[in-house]
């Protein structure tokens, strides 16, 4: 999931979450928001599971495509209970 943010000169900043699902599409756990390479522009185009690993592709300020792997089991340790959260909508 990503999440943009604007910033008073009218910039934007993007961060992104992962989001854990049940079998009824219901959210579970949720990180903590985190970016590819620095605050700015950049978006999650894709990701795939393979042999434990997350494959993540990404573009960043609309410039350049890049492709990031995780350990799947490290993003599962950094999930948290939705409870722990606090939401302003």
């Amino acid at each position: 999931m990503s999440e943009v943010s604007w910033c008073q000169d009218e910039s934007r900043i993007y961060t992104h979450r992962f989001v854990l699902l049940n079998d009824k599409f219901e959210i579970t756990k949720l990180s903590d928001p985190w970016y590819f390479e620095n605050h700015g522009i950049e978006f999650c185009r894709g990701m795939c599971v393979k042999k434990g690993e997350l494959i993540i592709t990404c573009g960043i300020k609309d410039e350049e495509a890049w492709c990031y792997v995780c350990d799947i089991k490290e993003v599962m340790v950094s999930m948290k209970e939705l409870s722990t959260f606090t939401f302003n909508f």
